[in-house]
């Protein structure tokens, strides 16, 4: 749980624990590449700061920091951050890419 500013208890409701990293990330679609920085990834999504976040289609191909590469859908966009889901499993060890 964690604490709101009112002191009320806020659910986290999310299913996997996400490990937070500072890390390169690619997007890429219909042949553009973009650069971002993924900023938590889980094994079923990830979260990716990218300047032209609103140029960003339903599906893309991901491009992870170890250089996996995985489909995935976006979930959400809020100014320059969107969500991820995975649309396949998420390579064996990439949810460690942020630790070591």
């Amino acid at each position: 749980m964690k604490s709101s500013r009112g002191g009320e208890k806020v659910v986290d409701a999310r299913r996997e624990s996400r490990n937070r990293m500072i890390r390169r990330a690619r997007i890429a679609f219909g042949g553009i590449c973009l650069e971002g920085v993924m900023l938590d990834l889980s094994a079923s999504g990830a979260r990716v700061h990218l300047r032209h976040a609103e140029a960003v289609p339903e599906c893309v191909q991901l491009h992870l920091p170890d250089g996996a590469s995985i489909p995935a859908r976006r979930r959400w966009r809020k100014d320059d951050q969107i969500g991820f889901a995975f649309l396949a499993p998420l390579p064996h060890g990439a949810e460690s890419i942020g630790h070591g």
